[in-house]
């Protein structure tokens, strides 16, 4: 029968405690960064949802929108004033998750380097 082994290059148990104090306080931080990204995310989906409603609201006043909406139309100009105020917070949510994500990649990078140095 075959001992078990741990399949994980750079585990947390290895070396002294001291060692891996820096590797575990970098996991610590990239969870943390992990939940900003999961709340940053919900935020988009629920900002987006508030969106498409405006959208429909102003669909179900004046009647349909064809097409993709395009601020070139001078048939769209109108609806797009009208769900500005989403829009914007809408995308301001897009780059917050753009940026957690960024910081969360960063973070799991540190954590590798942290790993790998304690082992």
């Amino acid at each position: 029968m075959r001992s078990l082994q741990n399949v994980a290059a750079n585990t947390a148990g290895v070396g002294s405690f001291h060692a891996q104090i820096p590797h575990l306080l970098a996991l610590m931080s990239a969870g943390a960064l992990a939940l900003d990204l999961w709340r940053a995310e919900q935020a988009v989906a629920e900002l987006n949802g508030i969106y498409v409603r405006k959208i429909r609201e102003y669909e179900g006043r004046h009647g349909s929108i064809e097409g993709a909406l395009n601020p070139r139309n001078h048939e769209h100009v109108a609806i797009i004033a009208y769900t500005m105020d989403e829009k914007q917070a809408l995308m301001a949510a897009r780059r917050k998750v753009y940026s957690a994500r960024r910081r969360l990649r960063a973070a799991c990078a540190k954590s590798a380097r942290e790993g790998a140095s304690t082992a």
